[in-house]
């Protein structure tokens, strides 16, 4: 172990690292991680009962530095729910991984729900937007091949650009609030100044413009057109304040937004 992690540690060139069955050792999984912080690797593949050796908050700290690993494999570990709340802490700060592989019967359906809600949390638009934006979930559906691996959700964070997941995930949260016809309410309620709304309103085009049709992915179900959510925020909003809005002289810019607009 100790020439290995020797190795590891001189090694300029190593790209993808695989352990299986390594428990014979406390320290080996710990030292591993310690030795890969500093590292790039392409892919760390953990699996066979290795997380067993490490301490409660290992993997956590080692997510939590923002390690050069972009995909990681942890298939067929003994995970408790409490490890899966650590690495759903650690993935909220991690913006180097592209890539989390689990096995879905490692852990249970709570578990997985909290993971879910950690690429995209939908009770507020402060929320989505703080959302991990980088990493894909993805798990292997009771495969008996490590190749059959496929994503649980349609597409999260399928973007390499994070910017353009986030807007996606914003978007979509608009759309599932209109459909409830509750955009004005939650708008509200995060104390959304009526002061932004040309800005909201600007954005929405934008926003909705993501392109996923090399994915063959029919988004008609999930998302409404812009107009539909411009129509039901100039309705529900309120109109008086709009009104005065409008009548704001052209070329004056709104204090502190640096925006122009009529």
């Amino acid at each position: 172990m100790d020439r290995l992690l020797a190795a590891i540690n001189g090694s300029q060139s190593l790209r993808v690292l695989s352990f299986g069955r390594c428990q014979n050792d406390p320290r080996f999984l710990h030292e591993i991680l310690t030795k890969l912080k500093s590292k790039t690797l392409e892919r760390l593949w953990l699996s066979d009962g290795n997380l067993s050796d490490l301490g409660p908050t290992d993997m956590d700290e080692f997510l939590c530095s923002n390690p050069g690993v972009h995909e990681i494999t942890l298939s067929k570990n003994p995970l408790s729910s409490q490890d899966i709340v650590y690495i759903a802490s650690s993935l909220r700060h991690n913006t180097t991984l592209r890539t989390i592989k689990l096995v879905r019967h490692d852990y249970c359906q709570e578990d997985f729900d909290l993971l879910d809600q950690v690429m995209i949390d939908t009770t507020s638009l402060n929320a989505v937007s703080d959302s991990n934006h980088y990493c894909k979930i993805i798990h292997d559906r009771n495969s008996p091949y490590h190749d059959q691996w496929v994503p649980d959700h349609t597409l999260m964070n399928s973007y390499l650009d994070p910017r353009k997941n986030r807007m996606r995930k914003i978007y979509q949260l608009l759309s599932e609030w209109n459909r409830r016809h509750e955009n004005v309410s939650y708008l509200n309620s995060e104390g959304v100044n009526i002061l932004h709304l040309p800005q909201i309103i600007a954005q929405l085009g934008p926003y909705s413009q993501h392109n996923l049709k090399e994915y063959h992915i029919d988004l008609s179900s999930i998302e409404v057109v812009p107009l539909s959510i411009v129509y039901a925020i100039m309705r529900g909003w309120k109109m008086r304040e709009v009104y005065e809005l409008g009548k704001l002289s052209a070329g004056e810019v709104i204090e502190g937004q640096g925006q122009v607009f009529t």
